[in-house]
């Protein structure tokens, strides 16, 4: 439930990063869907499970498209293997930091296509020539977005394989063949490709069944990705789904051996058009730095606005069944008919917290006196929360008619307008 609500504290960091991506960028490529590719046009995509290691080796960029992640672009690149997409749907700054030192070692990695969140560090937009943008459909940023509806991925998530798969999907792939895409791994010490960018601690402490009729070590959250990827296969059911590598059974998939003739013959019969791997249907959107503050402003009194409901629906001697139905409304992560996108954002970015502050209301719900105490407290928290917000959204909207460098110490900058 509260994974559903977003974390505030990630959802107000991209909000940030979303805000400065808006401010530093003169013109935004938003990616559309793309048109369906000849079902012979093989697209390789590629995650930094462990089997990435045994079968790089197959993977065919002469004849295939190449989307990475970006955790498995270190794998590529040892392996003399260069991408023709990175997708990056992670804000943490570390990713830049990560791709910043690569792209050190391996400096053509620029020439690579970025399709990115809105949301990523402002530094991982500077690095690449090319780059399109998109937005993850629940988040509290993507709602500030006016007329935004044609950018959302399906989900964009939970993990960078789930958006890479929709990213292949949206651009027009119907022929998918997955690498490293494990969801787990056959021995618990080896839990990512070796050269896998990054640290990604994993308990892998669930035994599932593997697609090699052998056990696979796994967990909740990898679990989750391999049922994000049956979902959206199902979901969108002209996508065909190959993998090679061993890992946690999917449904959705046709497993392939590395020396198959099957794998051989998908690879052989397809093609590249290098000349439109850079060239994606896409709106150019100019970003207009008056805009983005009138937006902040809006958000800045919506979450004022919604700060007061949400007090006045609480603001009683004990809590009732009728007060958790109106609670209950202002946690829905869904627009609603008469909402404005700045009473959305407000409503998503305010959801987990509110409702944790709420459940101690809850426990004393049927004592008077402890209830009025716990709700003078519960006020007092939300004013904070409001007050700390508030001062982030007036550092950005003095940030949009200035200009922010982007360099390595940015978030030391921001910092000097709050």
């Amino acid at each position: 439930l509260l994974t559903g609500f977003g974390f505030t504290s990630d959802e107000i960091n991209q909000v940030i990063q979303y805000s400065l991506n808006y401010i530093n960028l003169k013109e935004r490529r938003m990616l559309r869907q793309n048109k369906p590719k000849n079902t012979k046009q093989l697209c390789t995509v590629v995650a930094s499970g462990p089997s990435l290691d045994e079968t790089s080796d197959y993977i065919n960029p002469k004849k295939t498209t190449v989307i990475a992640t970006h955790s498995s672009i270190g794998t590529l690149l040892k392996n003399d293997i260069m991408p023709d997409y990175l997708v990056v749907v992670e804000r943490n700054s570390i990713v830049a930091d990560l791709l910043n030192t690569v792209m050190e070692e391996y400096p053509k990695l620029k020439n690579v296509v970025l399709i990115a969140s809105h949301t990523v560090d402002p530094r991982i937009l500077m690095m690449f020539d090319t780059k399109y943008l998109f937005h993850r459909p629940r988040s509290t940023a993507a709602a500030l977005e006016k007329n935004g509806d044609d950018y959302f991925l399906p989900s964009a998530g939970p993990e960078s394989i789930n958006c890479a798969i929709e990213v292949a999907y949206y651009i027009g792939f119907r022929s998918v063949l997955l690498v490293g895409a494990d969801c787990g791994a056959r021995k618990r010490n080896y839990p990512r490709s070796i050269n896998a960018l990054g640290d990604s601690p994993r308990m892998l402490d669930l035994p599932v069944s593997g697609n090699k009729k052998r056990t696979i070590f796994s967990q909740p959250t990898l679990i989750l990705v391999r049922d994000s990827i049956d979902w959206f296969a199902e979901s969108f059911a002209d996508i065909n789904i190959y993998r090679i590598g061993e890992g946690a059974k999917l449904k959705c998939a046709i497993e392939l051996e590395t020396n198959s003739d099957e794998l051989t013959t998908l690879e052989e019969n397809s093609y590249k058009e290098l000349d439109k791997i850079s060239k994606l249907d896409s709106d150019l959107i100019e970003s207009n730095s008056n805009s983005i503050c009138i937006c902040l402003e809006e958000f800045r009194q919506a979450l004022q606005d919604h700060i007061d409901t949400t007090l006045n629906i609480v603001d009683k001697d004990f809590w009732t069944i009728h007060t958790a139905r109106e609670f209950c409304q202002m946690l829905d992560g869904e627009k609603k008919d008469s909402e404005t996108n700045s009473q959305l954002t407000a409503r998503r970015l305010l959801r987990q917290v509110l409702f944790i502050s709420s459940s101690l209301l809850y426990d004393c719900s049927t004592d008077t006196i402890a209830y009025r105490n716990q709700f003078l407290l519960y006020k007092q928290s939300c004013k904070g929360i409001l007050k700390s917000i508030t001062m982030i959204i007036n550092a950005l909207i003095e940030v949009s008619n200035k200009e922010l460098a982007i360099t390595n110490d940015w978030k030391e900058k921001l910092q000097e307008y709050i």
